[in-house]
């Protein structure tokens, strides 16, 4: 199972950063070229999204891999 997650990882690693830093892009396009009323939004946005991407990649696969091998440890202890 971690070798799975790995793998799945591996190949969507790519777009996902690619989709990211485009939505970043346009962000901060909104944040520096936006009117005033929407920097503080836009700034806000940008970083909910960045830890988004850090939680969604480096956070929640380690995560799955724990919760599935707990899982098995109960199932073999029964």
């Amino acid at each position: 199972f971690p070798e799975l997650v790995g793998e799945s990882l591996r190949e969507t690693f790519g777009r996902s950063i690619n989709t990211s830093l485009m939505v970043l892009v346009m962000i901060v396009a909104l944040a520096v070229f936006g009117p005033a009323s929407t920097r503080l939004f836009a700034t806000i946005l940008a970083i909910g999204t960045f830890f988004g991407i850090y939680s969604s990649i480096f956070l929640a696969s380690p995560i799955l891999v724990m919760m599935e091998q707990s899982q098995k440890k109960e199932k073999d202890d029964k």
